[in-house]
């Protein structure tokens, strides 16, 4: 609380969490190839994506939905007396995939890891909100009554009231995802990978001046 020489008034910072179910779920892969030759592995690497997109398209994902990402070519190089000796290429290409089904994720999982066989290359399953807008703003709505009723509370025991909002000051809303995290590997699948979506948080601060009255 702080007192100038016209008013006084009270600064409260109220934070809510609200967990929902996730409603879509994203892998991301790279399909990698480690080759003597830049045309092998471009090569080999573009196969494999073209196997995994020949996978999604068995499960109706189509290429909107599993958009590529990063594309690289790095030279693999050793040391030997003191001199740089090239000994292949690793070409990487990255692909984002939305599963809209969450019942079909462990399954397009497996399928698209066979795909690509021994090139593929998980980094992770994240479990998300096609559309957290009005999560958010229930969030920022119970973030602010829970600084009024903390300003209520101080303005009480100075014998006051609240008066008028002179100032609101958001912080950053997050919606923290439940990520299974899978090491990075490569493995053919037989079967579908077990996997369990859990909640979506969605979180929000503000901090509300209010003047005592």
């Amino acid at each position: 609380m702080s007192t100038d020489a016209t008013r006084s008034t009270v600064t409260v910072a109220g934070r809510a969490t609200i967990a929902i179910s996730p409603d879509i779920a994203r892998i991301r892969m790279v399909c990698q190839a480690t080759l003597p030759s830049v045309a092998d592995a471009v090569a080999a690497s573009s196969a494999a994506v073209a196997a995994v997109r020949a996978a999604l398209d068995q499960h109706g994902i189509s290429t909107a939905d599993a958009p590529s990402g990063r594309v690289s070519l790095t030279a693999q190089e050793t040391w030997e007396n003191n001199r740089s000796r090239i000994t292949g290429y690793s070409a990487e290409h990255q692909v984002t995939i939305t599963v809209r089904d969450l019942d079909a994720v462990g399954t397009v999982l497996a399928d698209v890891i066979a795909a690509a066989g021994d090139h593929a290359r998980l980094y992770g399953v994240d479990f998300l909100r096609a559309d957290d807008a009005q999560v958010q703003a229930r969030a920022r709505a119970e973030a602010f009554a829970d600084a009024h009723a903390k300003a209520s509370e101080y303005a009480q025991m100075a014998g006051r009231s609240l008066g008028a909002v002179l100032a609101i000051a958001e912080s950053d809303a997050v919606s923290a995802a439940p990520m299974p995290r899978v090491k990075a590997f490569a493995a053919p699948m037989a079967e579908a990978v077990p996997v369990e979506p859990g909640a979506v948080d969605a979180s929000a601060g503000v901090t509300v001046t209010w003047e005592l009255v």
